[in-house]
């Protein structure tokens, strides 16, 4: 019994410094937004200051991400990661992020580098491109993926309420006193 208590604390403190830090970070990135707008920007063209905030906005994302992602990765049932391992799904996921992440770094690139020797709507229809590509490429590879695994799905399905379950009672374990 003294060993669940002990693991309980453990997790809040786990848990509890990334709540911390993601509210900080959300805070400071509020901060940096407003400063920037009020003393910066004027020093800038529109679309640099639509790179910076994208860019602004990117490292934040990698911040909040990046604590959380070891969050996940701990608390995720073993079965769950056999999953992942299994028919190429970990680089589905990897590219299913990725994805978004390039977007935003060629956005930020354009807009900062090339968009003013365009038209605002030269630069909408820039960004709707990039948009669908990603969408291309994401459904790409899940439609590949769906259709050699069109078998595994209720498989997927049993264990997915499975994993649910674990990781809800697993959280119910962690916060109780």
């Amino acid at each position: 019994m003294k060993v669940k208590q002990e693991m309980n604390t453990d997790q809040h403190t786990f848990l509890g410094w990334r709540v911390s830090f993601s509210i900080l970070v959300g805070i400071g990135w509020l901060g940096f937004f407003i400063l920037w707008l009020a003393f910066a920007a004027g020093n800038f063209t529109g679309y640099q200051n639509v790179a910076i905030i994208l860019l602004s906005m990117l490292i934040t994302t990698l911040l909040l991400g990046g604590i959380w992602i070891f969050w996940i990765v701990r608390w995720f049932p073993k079965v769950g990661k056999t999953i992942l391992k299994g028919i190429g799904l970990r680089w589905r996921i990897w590219t299913t992020f990725g994805t978004p992440f390039a977007l935003t770094l060629i956005l930020t690139f354009w807009f900062y580098f090339f968009a003013d020797s365009f038209t605002i709507y030269q630069n909408i229809g820039v960004v709707f491109v990039l948009l669908l590509l990603s969408a291309l490429i994401i459904i790409t590879i899940w439609s590949s993926w769906k259709k050699r695994s069109e078998h595994m799905f209720e498989d997927f399905t049993q264990m997915g309420e499975d994993i649910g379950k674990t990781m809800e009672q697993e959280m119910k374990d962690t916060f109780k006193e």
